[in-house]
């Protein structure tokens, strides 16, 4: 297995990041945090219904589930980016 180094001059700084999204370290942090905590458990729900399919995914935890939440949480994030410009 090849690993893929990329070069220090391509990766945007973090606060370029934040300013593009017009977003808090703090607010970055609760989003992706989030987002992050919810795919971990999804991901838990799918890899042991994987193993044993009789095992059901919740549905508050499936791909179309997984796909609302995710929109509702960054078009919160958005809402929250525009508030802050006024």
């Amino acid at each position: 297995m090849k690993l893929h180094v990329v070069p220090v001059d391509s990766v945007r700084p973090v606060p370029n990041h934040l300013r593009h999204a017009n977003m808090s370290y703090l607010g970055h942090l609760y989003f992706a945090g989030s987002v992050s905590v919810f795919f971990i458990v999804a991901g838990l729900f799918f890899l042991v219904h994987g193993i044993l399919p009789v095992v059901p995914i919740p549905t508050r935890l499936n791909l179309d589930s997984s796909f609302k939440f995710v929109m509702k949480s960054w078009l919160a994030a958005r809402r929250r980016m525009k508030e802050s410009d006024r």
